[in-house]
């Protein structure tokens, strides 16, 4: 891997662990900062409905034991896996 792509590679995984992070802790203004304006999710609403981002920043800022489906699981060894030219966290 090129010293570029390492470089693209360790800000992924450092920006994903930080949204983790940002869960974690409930901190809404981290979370803001992190996702882009038109972040969709799905798996938070009934019948595979997409939820934008101010609803998920609402759905993480409940307790663990309420909020919907969204689990918190912590990145311990993440590998990324590219294709055509977009990275995904595996």
């Amino acid at each position: 891997m090129a010293d570029g792509e390492n470089e693209i590679e360790r800000k992924i995984i450092q920006l994903a662990r930080e949204w983790m992070d940002a869960i974690g802790r409930r901190d809404s203004v981290s979370l803001d900062r992190i996702l882009a304006n038109d972040f969709l999710i799905s798996g938070l609403l009934p019948q595979g409905q997409l939820a934008d981002k101010k609803l998920y920043i609402e759905d993480c800022m409940r307790p663990m034991m309420s909020r919907k489906r969204l689990s918190f699981q912590p990145m311990e060894s993440p590998r990324l896996r590219q294709y055509s030219g977009c990275e995904l966290r595996l």
